[in-house]
């Protein structure tokens, strides 16, 4: 049931939040889905019952189906035109890595904290994202207006 969730809530947020990306930008909505995340994350990693299971499974979905296409998006629009199909595979690639990663090494910690706890240190990657995308954004943002400025 919690897949289930995840997949028909994926389904719905996806169309809305490429509505919302397309009228107001990445920040306004990529903010929200990574703390969906977070907020999914530690529900899992508190669940008790599976009405709790289950909104972890809402939350996690608005993050995902947000989080992924919005991800792909940037990167490939920050390449050149030509470039565009490399910086596609390369996100993928990339995203397949990371799940081989993440899948061996929060197995590895399951099986010594429990998945409780292995829930719990996986918000230290949504922790993470987000603040390397603020980084990014920041720098990116001065970069451009160091260009206006010398225009």
């Amino acid at each position: 049931m919690f897949f289930l969730i995840i997949a028909v809530t994926m389904a719905i947020v996806r169309p809305l939040s490429g509505r919302i990306f397309d009228s107001k930008g990445h920040k306004v909505i990529l903010y929200p889905a990574i703390v969906s995340g977070i907020i999914g994350l530690c529900l899992l990693a508190a669940t008790q019952d599976i009405w709790t299971l289950l909104l972890a499974g809402v939350f996690y979905g608005i993050a995902y189906g947000t989080i992924t296409p919005i991800l792909q998006t940037l990167a490939v629009s920050f390449v050149s035109k030509e470039k565009q199909g490399t910086a596609n595979a390369m996100f993928f690639s990339f995203m397949d890595l990371g799940m081989a990663i993440g899948s061996i090494s929060l197995g590895v910690l399951a099986s010594y904290t429990g998945y409780r706890l292995m829930y719990g240190y996986s918000i230290v990657c949504l922790v993470v994202l987000l603040v390397t995308y603020i980084f990014l954004f920041l720098r990116h943002k001065r970069a451009v207006n160091a260009m206006d400025k010398v225009s």
